[in-house]
């Protein structure tokens, strides 16, 4: 498949999931998993799509960080001042 044609198809996940979460699910699922179904799809395991390639190697590394980034913001800093925080500190150390 042409790089352009896999380009648009991994703009269009990421243009559509922000669009679904909010219109259809009220933003009760958060956009990351839509993003993530998305990839998911398109990429080689399941429709083979997108090809892992040099070309979007990039794109790869920047969606990496946006999830990362999105996953922070789903965090709510005064639900760690509790019980959970102590828990979740606990699973991060023995993790570690």
């Amino acid at each position: 498949m042409n790089v352009l044609t896999q380009l648009f198809l991994v703009v269009s996940v990421a243009l559509l999931a922000p669009i679904i979460s909010k219109l259809l699910f009220r933003g009760v699922v958060p956009e990351v998993v839509f993003l993530l179904v998305g990839g998911m799809l398109i990429g080689p395991f399941v429709l083979n799509l997108v090809e892992v390639g040099p070309e979007l190697g990039l794109l790869r590394e920047l969606g990496v960080a946006f999830l990362f980034l999105l996953a922070g913001f789903e965090i709510n800093p005064a639900d760690l001042k509790g019980g959970s925080g102590a828990k979740a500190s606990l699973v991060w150390l023995v993790s570690l």
